[in-house]
């Protein structure tokens, strides 16, 4: 949603999205979650995960 603010209101995704304009404006202030933040350092590290394709 923040990449389309310029293009649509943030209301107006909200509606679409089915969430609440506060629930987002409120996810957008916590920051990453500690998951993320691992995920984002193996991404960094290229080790694969879970969800890598291996070729047959």
């Amino acid at each position: 949603m923040k990449e389309h603010e310029g293009e649509f209101a943030v209301r107006l995704m909200c509606r679409v999205l089915s969430v609440s304009a506060s629930g987002y404006y409120d996810w957008r202030k916590r920051g990453m979650s500690k998951q993320a933040q691992a995920r984002a350092e193996l991404d960094a590290q290229g080790v694969c995960n879970l969800n890598c394709v291996t070729a047959p």
